[in-house]
């Protein structure tokens, strides 16, 4: 059986956080690594697997058909599934990611 492969997209936001990600000390490499090769050849990232993927909501930012997941710790990677193809919209902290910046 030939399996078909998710291509993966990352937006310009997505490569600035992830410069100052691979900073922070509970960033590693090779889980991230692992991660996109299960996002790659994976209809839906195993539950067992730690990385606790679930749908977001709107919050203060409207992320309504976005998914997150869990990287390690308080690393959390946000995307969105197009049949085949991911795109991989942010990565970071949850506050970094969620908190809601007033308005001036």
């Amino acid at each position: 059986m030939a399996s078909i492969l998710n291509t993966l997209e990352f937006s310009e936001r997505f490569k600035r956080d992830f410069k100052r990600v691979v900073k922070h000390p509970e960033f590693s490499i090779e889980d991230f690594e692992a991660l996109l090769d299960d996002l790659i050849h994976l209809p839906a990232l195993p539950a067992a697997s730690g990385y606790r993927e679930h749908d977001l909501e709107k919050r203060g930012v409207n992320w309504a058909g976005y998914q997150e997941c869990h990287l390690s710790g308080d690393i959390v990677v946000i995307y969105r599934r197009f049949g085949h193809l991911i795109r991989m919209h942010r990565i970071g902290g949850h506050i970094a990611l969620f908190r809601v910046r007033a308005t001036r």
